[in-house]
């Protein structure tokens, strides 16, 4: 029944958290951000609690809200990027600003964020890879453990290792 009544919920807090750091008015500037990482959530969490089980909700969910975020940020950015008054990323975003040639006479320039569109150097995406297999790994064991298959190998393994009792793995 939590399946059912949670995604409602899902939707809402990407709204409700960027309201609450940096006001009504920014949420309106990035809004199809909010709609994309809630809808995205919800509508995985819904169908995982619903047709597979309660093991792996969040987690599927939010790996699916991560993946659709990425997939909205390829077409679409905002129009000013926020960040606290201390951030030391602009200092980045200006250096990476110098190193990219300009426009020419009649060319419009790259937007904010155009640099986070540009493909990542392969170091830079196996680091990401390496950074992410922990969660995969631990996204993929779950999900096996709560099969029935697993559990039945598990409580044969435990009684076939005769541990004097056996272990029901719930």
């Amino acid at each position: 029944m939590v399946g059912r009544q949670l995604p409602f919920f899902s939707v809402i807090v990407p709204f409700w958290l960027v309201a609450a750091m940096a006001g009504f008015r920014r949420t309106r500037e990035v809004w199809p951000a909010c709609l994309t990482a809630g809808l995205s959530f919800a509508v995985v969490q819904f169908l995982v609690s619903n047709l597979h089980g309660p093991w792996l909700v969040d987690i599927v969910a939010s790996m699916a809200s991560i993946l659709a975020m990425v997939v909205l940020l390829r077409f679409w950015q905002p129009r000013e990027i926020w960040r606290f008054d201390d951030d030391p990323a602009v200092e980045e975003e200006r250096a990476a600003a110098r190193r990219r040639p300009g426009p020419a006479d009649g060319e419009l320039s790259p937007g904010p964020g155009a640099a986070a569109r540009s493909e990542l150097p392969t170091s830079d995406r196996r680091e990401a890879f390496l950074a992410w297999l922990p969660w995969i790994l631990l996204a993929v064991l779950v999900f096996i453990w709560g099969t029935p298959q697993a559990k039945s190998f598990l409580n044969d393994l435990s009684t076939t290792l005769h541990l004097g009792t056996k272990i029901n793995w719930p």
